[in-house]
């Protein structure tokens, strides 16, 4: 029985609240980690089975993974990656983790009969070449030799050449574009779209914040509970119903500037927040220029159904309140 999802990457921002999302569906997840272990929560669930000592880099780490799992697994998550700016300072360790890492997850599989897999593609993966407005999954195929200015951007296209290459020994390759992720987690990594969820913390811990993007800089973005459900509908789906090239499809919420998050803080929230601007070509200012403003909504509405719900004040109300409850609980005030 095909009754199992192996999850790499399952303790990530991303990675805990898909594995909980599997397990009240029908799954039982497989988590692949190395040392840290899930939330509490999840790791007394009887559907949540934990193995650690995964490591991506050593094929023989995903070989005894995969063979023990073999017969009941359904798919394969992987969503191994460092952020922007992180695979910018150290490129050939991320491209080990991305690259590497995909080729030795897709011939284990190959060699075990496990016959899907999604991937945690990124908005970092489209140039300045890519349309500003609506940019759509298959663009990215469309244009297989467009520039996305960035290490971390030509790591993701080389994951979805992979794909394409064992798609045809009947693998079925799923891609989600991923926009920035807003989410009350405590911590995340150093990526671009993570600044907004640096300025709702500074703003709760009455701190001046230093942006990194331009005020003016437009980016997609999502709140975590929409971006789960969609990638759990985009996993079931039936493969006849993905019409897209490749299997890959954007995953869109909405988009905000730098200025309105701040606008929005000040208004409603805490009026005397303060800011200032710093950036560098470097770092999440030159991602931020070059990414598009807006994904599209309608493949994936008309593909798997699904629809964002949450909208850019609810998911600020709900960081601002996800931050508010760990102040209280660490402090015992506002």
């Amino acid at each position: 029985m095909r009754d199992v999802i192996i999850v790499i990457g399952a303790s990530g921002a991303i990675g805990s609240p898909l594995v909980k999302a599997l397990i009240q569906s029908r799954w039982t997840c497989v988590c692949a980690l190395h040392r840290t272990s899930l939330p509490a929560d999840l790791a007394s669930d009887p559907k949540v089975i934990q193995e650690f000592g995964f490591d991506i880099l050593d094929a023989s780490s995903v070989n005894t993974l995969f063979s023990k799992f073999a017969e009941r697994a359904f798919c394969v998550w992987n969503l191994a990656a460092p952020l922007s700016v992180e695979s910018e300072k150290d490129p050939a360790y991320a491209e080990r983790v991305v690259v590497e890492g995909m080729q030795t997850v897709l011939k284990c599989m190959k060699i075990f009969g496990i016959m899907r897999i999604c991937f945690s593609d990124s908005i970092g993966s489209f140039g300045m070449s890519a349309p500003r407005e609506n940019c759509k999954g298959s663009w990215l195929i469309e244009n297989p030799e467009q520039d996305p200015g960035s290490v971390y951007g030509r790591q993701k296209r080389k994951c979805r050449n992979l794909l394409k290459q064992f798609s045809s020994y009947g693998i079925d390759t799923r891609f989600a574009v991923i926009p920035g992720v807003l989410h009350t987690s405590p911590s995340w990594g150093a990526g671009t779209t993570e600044y907004a969820l640096s300025a709702v913390e500074a703003a709760c811990l009455g701190k001046e914040y230093t942006c990194p993007v331009p005020l003016e800089a437009i980016l997609p973005m999502i709140y975590i509970d929409d971006l789960i459900n969609a990638l759990v509908a985009f996993m079931e789906a039936d493969v006849r119903d993905l019409l897209e090239p490749d299997r890959g499809y954007a995953i869109s919420g909405f988009s905000f500037s730098a200025l309105e998050l701040f606008q929005e803080i000040q208004k409603n929230y805490y009026p005397n927040f303060q800011y200032k601007v710093l950036t560098d070509s470097f770092g999440a200012a030159k991602f931020a220029k070059i990414w598009p403003n807006s994904l599209s909504k309608l493949e994936a509405k008309r593909d798997f159904s699904f629809q964002s719900r949450i909208g850019f004040s609810g998911s600020v109300k709900k960081m601002i309140e996800g931050h508010r409850s760990r102040l209280v609980l660490r402090t015992g005030k506002l």
